[in-house]
């Protein structure tokens, strides 16, 4: 969730200085999901299937680049970047709440 508001507050920056004072948390935001994403996907699958895990992972993060490019490149043309941020801010959040109500209640047997 701290990501997606972090993009929030970029697309909110009311000047290309407080949008730079900002970009550095956005930076740190696509750090921290890359990490958690690895070590989540790798946790669960079993060792001898890691690399098919890693490489559908690949696949569902950059091969859907090129058509998150083209809505976004749409929407930039109809109104700015800003609003195409804003856009991706909301898309993260919703992503979020989705997975966080999905594991709400879930834990590994074992754990209390």
């Amino acid at each position: 969730m701290g990501f997606g508001a972090t993009v929030l507050l970029n697309a909110a920056a009311p000047s290309l200085t407080w949008f730079l004072i900002a970009a550095p948390l956005l930076g740190l935001g696509i750090g921290f999901y890359n990490s958690v994403l690895n070590a989540t996907a790798q946790q669960a699958v079993a060792p001898s299937n890691i690399g098919q895990m890693m490489s559908l992972m690949n696949i569902g993060n950059y091969g859907v680049v090129p058509f998150g490019a083209l809505l976004l490149g749409w929407i930039i043309d109809l109104s700015s970047g800003r609003v195409a941020l804003a856009v991706g801010g909301v898309a993260a959040l919703l992503a979020a709440g989705w997975v966080w109500s999905r594991a709400r209640g879930e834990q590994p047997e074992g754990e209390v």
